[in-house]
């Protein structure tokens, strides 16, 4: 499977560097891990957070973009 995929802080355990490599965590989520480990199902192509104006954004919040390649 491979995709760019944007996922929000929920989907994520920790802080996530761009251009780290990212493996699945034991809670299911989406944890750091170097860019040379072999449990690396991709890497972090981007991070931002997103805040709401005047109109309440349910997108809210900190951010990854993830590029998977299993």
């Amino acid at each position: 499977t491979r995709g760019v995929f944007t996922i929000t802080a929920d989907a994520y355990d920790g802080a996530l560097a761009v251009g780290g490599g990212i493996a699945l965590g034991a809670s299911g989520k989406v944890a750091a891990c170097a860019a040379t480990a072999a449990e690396k199902v991709g890497t972090v192509i981007g991070t931002g957070s997103r805040s709401s104006g005047t109109i309440t954004d349910a997108y809210a919040g900190d951010y990854a973009v993830i590029a998977l390649g299993l």
